[in-house]
């Protein structure tokens, strides 16, 4: 059963939940956001790597407005400068 909550994402806190949106909201934008890309947002939003100013609830706040908050060419920003190995908005 617990292998299966891993597996499922559920025991996932909500900005790692947020990952998913976005890597589904980057699909929509002609963007691929690999499984490498979801685990390093994963592993950025984890509980203990949150910046000080960033708070889980901020992340349950954000993810229903995730496509009225970020346009298509805000992804572009996004991927360019991950691209380019600059700081990501993740």
């Amino acid at each position: 059963m617990l292998v299966l909550l891993l597996a499922t994402g559920c025991l996932r806190n909500a900005c790692q939940r947020l990952c998913n949106d976005m890597q589904d909201y980057a699909k929509t934008c002609g963007y691929e956001f690999s499984p490498d890309d979801l685990e390093n947002c994963f592993e950025e939003q984890r509980r203990g790597n949150l910046p000080e100013d960033q708070t889980v609830g901020d992340c349950k706040d954000a993810a229903p407005n995730l496509e009225e908050e970020w346009t298509c060419d805000e992804f572009a920003d996004y991927f360019d400068a991950a691209a380019e190995g600059g700081d990501s908005a993740q």
